[in-house]
Formats: C-alpha cells, structure tokens, sequence
C-alpha cells in the first residue's frame, strides 16, 4: 500500500468514522438482529433456544477500491434458575471494524448477564439485563508517512515526524442496561424494550483531540412473529435509537415460508423480506433456514439523493446463525421461524 500523509488520514478517517458512527455504525448492522447485544442486554438468552451462535460480516466500499468491513461473533446460551418459566441469559459479543486495509482497527466487545422470569400464566414476562462493553481502536502509523518527513526525494521516514499527541491505540470501558416485556403464546411471540448504552461519555481520538466525543445512546424496540398458515409466517420490529440527540430509525419486515419440514429438527424455510435505516438506506434481504442453521444476505441500497463525492453508499452483508433447541422452544412455531 502506498505510504499515505497521517494528517490526510485522520482527515478522511475522522469524517468517515464519525459520520459512520453517528448514522450507521452505532448498531453495525443492517440486520440488526444479528447483534442483539448491541441494541439490548436483556435480548442476552432471549432467542427461543438454549444455545445460539451469531455470525455477521459486512462491507462497505468508501470509495473505488477502499472498504470499511466489519464482522462480529455473539454466543448466548440460557441457564437454568431452578424454575419451567424464569431462566438467567448470559451472553458475550465481539466485534472487528477495518478500514483502508488495516490501518484503521476499531475492537469492540460485550459481556452480558439477563433474568428472564414470567409475570403470570398467560404467557407475559420480563427480562432485565445488564452488561460490560469495551472499545479498543488502534491507527498502524507504521503505514504513515508525515509532512515533516517529506524530502526533496520523498518521504524519509527516518526523519522525525514532529508529532507529539499522538496515540496509536485507546481503549474505553463502560456498562449497558435494559428492560424488556415479552409476551408469547404457541404461535405468536412479541417484545418491546428500552435500553441505555454507554452510560458516560469519553473522548475518543488518537490524536488526543478532546472534540471527538463518544456519546451514550439510548434505544427503543419491538420485534413481532406470528404463523399466518401452516407454511406461511411473518416477522416485523422497529427500533429508535438517540444518541447526542440524534434520533435513528430501524425496521424491517420479512416473510417466513416453509419448503420443507419432515419434523422440526429438518426445517427447511426461505426468507423474504428488507431491512431499513431513516439515514436513507434500504437493504432487500434472502435468507434460508436449514434445521438449525439460519444464512441471511442483505445488499443495500441508498434511497437519498445527496451525493458524498466518491465515497459510495454500497454495501452487503451475510449472517450466520447455528441454534440448539430443546423441546420445549420447538413447539413455538411463529417463535422457530426466526433465529432472533
């Protein structure tokens, strides 16, 4: 890779991040119930199954040739608390975002603990869920050059950069909290909760710029899934998340139909739907079920008609999903036909 000016760097990389952060990034995701933990720690066990796996990869082109990937891996298992109806969640969430091919690097990563319990006999309950979220970012300067090493022939790099208030790396810690209802019966399950993360705000700069504030964010959601037919279900949620007074939209609604189900351990089941984002962002999505793996592929695609000069709104993502279901969970038809 070419040796690039730093001041360029944090130039780009500042707006970029910043805005991708303020707009998109604060849930990573598109299909944002791939990272459950990011939206609400009480969603921590929450899945109609004992054990859950998460996979996401996404990547986002900047420009022609640069890309902003990010991939993360969440697992959430239930643990009995010595009752048929009240459960503990614990769950865990690392994420890795990349850019200008790796010399940009952001860690984030989330520990999470959740006490689901039932609040009568007619299927209503409530989840409480706390949690500790971590951030590390780090700037290679080993691929930086400096205005003050530029020579008559080029960057010499054994030249002292003159730059004093750098760091190559950060790292912050804070906790998250959330409350959540839930309410289920054999083929309709729905949710609604709020949450609060990062609960104090932090500077955030490797260039010790007091300016670039990571604020705390606040969010609101619902999630709906209900069996319309024997082969047909539906999935609908919304979220509203506000961050420095910011307010992002999320929802998306996907259609559940059964190709093949010779007992529910085999379910075979396509997934049509879309995802979007009130930033002006649409994301058609496909996905299929095959007993308990769940892949879903989304694209996206920009409803706004503003123009960011060569940094392009195009991107794609692919989830994975791996669940374990006890006997119990798999009876709840419209709850099976997500792995959310």
């Amino acid at each position: 890779m070419t040796r690039i000016s730093f001041r360029l760097l944090v130039c780009c990389t500042s707006l970029f991040v910043t805005a991708w952060h303020m707009q998109a990034q604060e849930v990573p995701f598109m299909q944002y119930h791939s990272d459950p933990l990011n939206i609400n720690p009480a969603l921590a066990g929450r899945a109609g199954t004992d054990f859950r796996a998460l996979a996401n990869a996404r990547s986002q082109w900047l420009g022609k040739s640069s890309m902003y990937n990010t991939q993360s891996i969440t697992i959430d298992r239930k643990l009995s608390a010595g009752s048929e109806t009240n459960y503990f969640g614990l769950a865990g969430m690392f994420i890795s975002e990349k850019a200008m091919e790796g010399l940009y690097k952001s860690n984030h990563f989330s520990l999470n603990g959740s006490y689901h319990f039932a609040l009568d006999a007619n299927g209503s309950g409530l989840a409480l869920g706390i949690g500790l979220v971590g951030n590390n970012t780090r700037v290679d300067f080993s691929q930086l050059s400096f205005d003050q090493q530029l020579g008559s022939s080029g960057f010499d790099l054994s030249l002292p950069s003159g730059e004093t208030s750098m760091r190559n790396s950060t790292f912050q810690a804070s906790a998250s909290a959330g409350l959540m209802y839930t309410y289920e019966t054999d083929n309709i399950y729905f949710d609604a909760g709020i949450s609060g993360y990062r609960f104090v705000s932090f500077a955030k700069s490797v260039y010790d710029d007091p300016r670039q504030i990571v604020y705390p964010r606040y969010s609101a959601h619902a999630y709906i899934s209900a069996t319309l037919t024997d082969r047909l279900s539906i999935q609908a949620s919304a979220m509203n998340m506000i961050i420095n007074q910011r307010s992002i939209i999320y929802a998306s609604a996907i259609l559940g139909i059964i190709m093949a189900e010779n007992n529910p351990y085999t379910l075979q089941m396509l997934h049509l739907g879309t995802y979007y984002r009130s930033s002006g962002t649409l994301a058609p999505y496909v996905g299929y079920t095959f007993g308990n793996i769940d892949i879903g592929l989304s694209s996206d695609v920009n409803l706004s008609t503003a123009s960011s000069g060569s940094v392009v709104n195009r991107a794609v993502e692919l989830t994975m999903a791996y669940s374990l279901f006890s006997d119990y969970y798999r009876r709840k038809v419209g709850r099976y036909h997500s792995s959310y």
